[in-house]
């Protein structure tokens, strides 16, 4: 069968997929976190309950420095996971166009040795001259074409699953919907 996949546009894939991607999901969440976790740090001399409340000592400036080193250090991994998903859909792209290439030539090339496999046996059928030895040579490569056919198939099949896990459709869709959008993250008991 011809593969269910279709041509690869690899920049809209790599900007759909960075739009859906639940790991650059969860980095954002991280990163506002962080930022609000620095904030905190910042301002806690303000609030007489929180851990050193209403002191300002020497080790304010430190922790408001790591607080926001953590924050430069989830913004840097965030890069790195859209570079990783980039080079993903890159390499996905070139298994995808492979598929695709292969999948004509396999068709075109199983047909012509179905045709000479089927010659082979009408010549038996009709009692002439028959090499045995020629029609084992042609059924073979026959069952190469075959295999590469199956193969061409699973592939076909894989990469679309791959390009819905990509883009979370299909039967990944649904892993979305545990992803919160847009909710502020709030202290406990407000």
């Amino acid at each position: 069968s011809d593969p269910t996949i279709p041509e690869i546009d690899v920049f809209q894939v790599t900007k759909q997929a960075e739009e859906k991607s639940l790991e650059l999901k969860q980095m954002d969440l991280l990163i506002e976190a962080a930022k609000k976790h620095s904030k905190g740090v910042t301002f806690s001399f303000f609030d007489p309950g929180a851990i050193g409340g209403w002191e300002i000592g020497f080790d304010k400036i430190p922790r408001i420095e790591i607080a926001q080193s953590e924050t430069r250090r989830l913004e840097a991994e965030k890069g790195l996971v859209g570079r990783v998903l980039g080079e993903e859909v890159e390499k996905f792209a070139s298994i995808a166009d492979r598929v695709l290439k292969q999948a004509p030539i396999v068709k075109s090339a199983l047909v012509n040795s179905e045709k000479t496999v089927r010659r082979e046996l009408d010549h038996l059928n009709s009692g002439e001259d028959f090499n045995a030895s020629h029609f084992v040579d042609r059924f073979e490569e026959l069952l190469g074409w075959k295999q590469a056919q199956v193969q061409v198939a699973l592939l076909s099949f894989i990469m679309k699953n791959k390009l819905e896990k990509l883009l979370t459709e299909g039967h990944y869709e649904n892993l979305l919907a545990v992803v919160p959008e847009g909710k502020p993250i709030q202290k406990k008991g407000k």
